[in-house]
């Protein structure tokens, strides 16, 4: 909590500071706009289209069953970054636990 209130402090205070009020509220809009497609994006490519379950499942179970492991180039790996399990043979072995 105390990172996130000395973040929002040092970024509004940075935006204010050298803005008008009326372009920095334009600025912080549109930045947290911006953000939030980017962020959507990244949850949509490792997501969409996975198993929807019903019943509760342990963590890493709910984990790899609603994760897609994608393969992608350069660009989608340093955008994205290493999703959570992103490669299960190496971290589980999904056969031996029933995965």
């Amino acid at each position: 909590m105390l990172c996130l209130i000395v973040h929002y402090t040092w970024y509004l205070g940075l935006v204010f500071s050298h803005l008008s009020l009326g372009k920095g509220l334009l600025f912080v809009l549109m930045t947290q706009m911006i953000c939030g497609f980017f962020l959507s994006i990244v949850f949509v490519q490792s997501h969409n289209g996975m198993e929807v379950y019903s019943t509760e499942k342990d963590f890493v179970t709910a984990q790899v069953v609603s994760t897609r492991d994608i393969v992608s180039g350069v660009w989608n790996d340093w955008f994205t970054g290493e999703h959570i399990l992103p490669q299960c043979s190496i971290l589980i072995d999904c056969n031996a636990s029933g995965i």
